[in-house]
């Protein structure tokens, strides 16, 4: 389950092999759930929907994983993103890296039904998130032009986590995520592109300010900052909009200091609206290169394997148990 990989080079992937990859992740899930409840057994297969924090726990336990928190306030589109995350690969305009399977994908199935050109949607929609958080962890699991396979986790959470006004109603859990390596927040291009400009532009700082004051942003931490909608961004009557943007960075960056972490600016358009200045999942695969840290990976190779396994004292956070357990 979820370890298959396209026997093409990069970039050549077609829409009927992962077609049939992805449906038959579907039907495997299905099967070996039937054979459960008929047999009455307990085992660790996934229910191809989001995870859990159980099955995210069995997950970190068998593979090492990267978990990465996708921030943002209602409608700025995150799952938006994370659902045209597989619609890429499944129109085959990657060019570096190769999927590798999922463990959610009954899930991305469900909600990406707005997105597929078929719906007959006059605009590309998704299912609006829960403001359940316990459950909602996507996964993907990608091969870089290194042949190194990477399991990637993103969190789907709704807007109202990431309030800066109601943030409180949910500090308890957001503790668990203290320190990540990845945190991606998204600012609502639509917003930023017409006469909300100045909300978007406020949410967005809203949403930086809770992961600071929460520990979540770390010294450590790459922050990523994801301008969604950018085909609207590029089609907006706003003379000043890169200004804005430009602008908008610098204050970010005034935001988190100095910090070892790196700060990284990206602009992303999951179905274009303006195909004529931008083309569909621009962006997107750019997005999750940055996030596999495969500069890191390679001077840890060096390191001696005495310092490689895990640290076994008390972890400081509940959080820890979902690291990599080495």
């Amino acid at each position: 389950m979820g370890d298959y990989v396209l026997e093409k080079e990069i970039g050549e992937a077609t829409v009927t092999s992962i077609e049939e990859m992805l449906q038959q992740d579907v039907e495997d899930n299905i099967e070996e759930f039937e054979d459960l409840n008929e047999n009455k057994k307990t085992s660790n297969i996934y229910r191809g929907k989001a995870l859990d924090n159980i099955e995210l726990y069995q997950m970190t336990a068998k593979y090492e994983t990267k978990l990465i928190l996708v921030a943002g306030l209602v409608h700025s589109g995150k799952t938006t993103m994370e659902v045209a995350f597989y619609q890429m690969f499944l129109r085959g305009v990657n060019k570096r890296l190769q999927f590798a399977g999922s463990q959610t994908l009954m899930d991305v199935v469900e909600r990406s039904k707005g997105l597929r050109i078929t719906s007959g949607n006059a605009i590309p929609t998704v299912v609006r998130t829960s403001t359940a958080i316990e459950d909602n962890y996507l996964h993907i699991a990608i091969v870089d032009k290194k042949h190194k396979r990477h399991n990637l986790i993103f969190t789907d959470f709704a807007g109202e986590v990431f309030d800066y006004d109601t943030a409180n109603n949910n500090g308890d859990y957001l503790e668990k995520f203290v320190g990540l390596k990845h945190v991606v927040i998204l600012v609502d291009g639509e917003k930023l592109s017409g006469r909300q400009k100045d909300q978007a532009l406020l949410d967005c700082k809203n949403v930086l300010l809770t992961l600071l004051q929460r520990k979540i942003i770390s010294n450590e931490t790459t922050v990523h900052i994801v301008y969604s909608k950018n085909d609207m961004i590029l089609a907006s009557k706003n003379p000043n909009i890169e200004k804005i943007i430009s602008n908008n960075n610098n204050k970010l960056r005034k935001m988190l200091g100095d910090r070892k972490g790196k700060f990284l600016i990206h602009r992303i358009a999951a179905i274009s609206q303006n195909i004529e200045k931008i083309r569909n999942y621009d962006g997107l695969e750019e997005l999750i290169e940055s996030c596999l840290d495969n500069e890191n990976d390679e001077k840890q190779q060096k390191v001696k394997a005495t310092n490689m396994y895990a640290n076994r004292e008390l972890a400081q956070s509940s959080f820890d148990k979902f690291a990599w357990k080495g």
